[in-house]
């Protein structure tokens, strides 16, 4: 099931509504995702409705971003939403993609992006925070190696962390892309 998208404020009641936004000419209305309530019921005031803060949004899973939409069926006398559970293949977009891609809850995407990074390799790592491998290498045996190694993996993890969640998408789509369909 989606998490809430958008919000407005309901015309009769003044009540809040949190749901799907539908646009029909100049009237909006807020499609909540549980129950099938009538249109008049969710009729908002247009200066209202908007994106509702979203703790967990949904991604692209193959870019990362936020610039997706999903083709929902929705009845134009009632505002039902007819198929919530039935998502396709192509009724998922990505506009930076420019694709019919997956799409995943930013969690997950984080999940994957956290697990890509903890395998990569030093001199990328090194690439991407600055981190240089050679100011913690003091020694040539095993135990001083062993050493710089934790080091550096540690000053990484550091930079890493410190990164905002926009960033960290940035950087995983750079060097994961299929760059053999740029032009």
């Amino acid at each position: 099931m989606r998490t809430t998208k958008f919000r407005g404020k309901q015309i009769v009641t003044g009540r809040w509504l949190a749901g799907s936004l539908l646009r029909r000419g100049n009237r909006c209305f807020i499609i909540p995702f549980d129950g099938y309530p009538q249109a008049k019921d969710t009729e908002v005031d247009p200066e209202t409705a908007g994106e509702a803060p979203i703790n967990n949004p949904w991604r692209c899973a193959e870019c990362g971003s936020l610039n997706i939409v999903q083709r929902v069926w929705a009845d134009p006398n009632t505002g039902k939403a007819t198929n919530w559970e039935d998502v396709e293949d192509d009724d998922c977009w990505c506009h930076d993609c420019e694709a019919h891609t997956d799409q995943i809850e930013e969690e997950e995407l984080m999940e994957t992006i956290e697990e890509w990074w903890g395998y990569l390799e030093g001199s990328i790592k090194e690439d991407v925070t600055g981190v240089e491998y050679d100011r913690f290498h003091i020694g040539d045996s095993d135990d001083e190696l062993q050493e710089a190694d934790c080091r550096f993996s540690a000053a990484c993890q550091e930079k890493w962390d410190a990164r905002d969640i926009e960033s960290k998408i940035g950087i995983w789509h750079e060097l994961t892309r299929d760059k053999s369909n740029d032009s």
